[in-house]
Order: structure tokens, then sequence, then C-alpha cells
């Protein structure tokens, strides 16, 4: 309501000023679509975290998946590493590392 008041304060002659909102000048008067995650898992599995991001639009759930590989040059006793992909950030990386 506060646009289609500031539309008709600054037209020349709001009297004659008509607004009609549809499906094409919508996102004007309510601004960006929110954005829904669908739930992955019900009850979150072993090996599974649930992580948040935050961007440009708000932000998002992320499901950080781990699995336990091996090697033919790892032994039973050794301790194993942790590797990282994509285009994190520093807190990323460490959250990463913590968990």
């Amino acid at each position: 309501m506060e646009k289609i008041a500031y539309k008709l304060v600054v037209s020349d002659n709001p009297r004659e000023c008509f607004i009609k909102i549809n499906k094409e000048n919508i996102e004007e008067f309510l601004g960006a679509p929110i954005f829904e995650s669908k739930r992955i898992y019900s009850d979150t599995p072993p090996g599974v975290v649930i992580g948040l991001a935050y961007n440009g639009y708000g932000g998002g759930i992320l499901f950080i998946e781990a699995t336990k590989a091996s090697t033919s040059k790892q032994s039973d006793s050794s301790k194993g590493s942790l590797r990282v992909t994509g285009s994190l950030g520093e807190v990323m990386k460490e959250s990463s590392s913590i968990a």
C-alpha cells in the first residue's frame, strides 16, 4: 500500500492515476519471491550435518554429508583426512574441520 500511495503522490494528476496490480508487475509491489527449500531428511542420518548459508536472497540450509573412504595406502591405525571441495569461505572450512 505504501508503494501505491507513493505512486499517487508523485503522479502529476493523482485523481486520474489508475494502478492495476497483475502478475507482470506484482514483484514491483511485493519484492522478490521468497525461496523455500524442501527438507531432504525427516531424521538426519549419521554422517550428515545441517549447515546454514547466506546469500543475497537470504540464505538456505545445506546438508553436508561425510562417508568413510579407504585407500590401499591407508592402514587400520591411520587417522584419515578431510578433503573439502568447492568455493568455501574460511568459516565453512573451519566448521568442516571441527565437525
